[in-house]
């Protein structure tokens, strides 16, 4: 009877906890910024993140995605000789700690910070270690399952930093 009784109470506290938390799925494309423009002329996201309702206007939670760099060829050439430089295509899945802020119904403000998994051979000594990864997001909502995104997303270590400018959409699931 007290392991029925138990059980009852987790499943109805969990039903009441489910209830209050949120799935999104955040895609989004991006420009790179400063020396990121380099190595990469654009770059694809997709994110899954699952957020947990810690007050009325603030969720907290883990998210994992998909970031695509898009390899560049870069041409230098001088009065002798010429280079020609061509950088591979960057995949990695970052995990971070999601924190999305309502500062109006309408506003949205959070950030993203983690780290990264790698998953593309490079040579460059730069990509061997893990990156930190940040993402700073603002987001308008369109409705009350699709958010407009404005994001600025991060990759740092100690030998780089690679930046990007992000316009994308979160769908609430």
């Amino acid at each position: 009877m007290k392991n029925t009784l138990l059980f009852t109470l987790i499943l109805c506290a969990s039903t009441c906890v489910n209830a209050q938390n949120e799935m999104n799925l955040e895609t989004s494309i991006g420009l790179p910024l400063g020396n990121s423009r380099t190595i990469s002329s654009f770059k694809m996201t997709l994110g899954l993140n699952y957020l947990f309702k810690i007050s009325p206007k603030l969720h907290l939670g883990p998210t994992i995605g998909y970031h695509y760099n898009n390899g560049k060829t870069v041409t230098e050439s001088d009065e002798t000789s010429t280079l020609i430089m061509t950088t591979g295509n960057l995949h990695y899945l970052p995990f971070a700690v999601a924190t999305r802020y309502a500062v109006t119904d309408k506003i949205i403000i959070g950030t993203d910070l983690g780290t990264t998994l790698i998953f593309t051979p490079l040579e460059t000594s730069c990509f061997n270690t893990s990156f930190f990864y940040y993402k700073v997001v603002s987001g308008y909502r369109l409705s009350n399952k699709t958010l407009l995104n404005l994001s600025y997303i991060g990759l740092s270590n100690e030998k780089n930093t690679l930046n990007t400018l992000h316009l994308g959409v979160t769908f609430k699931l």
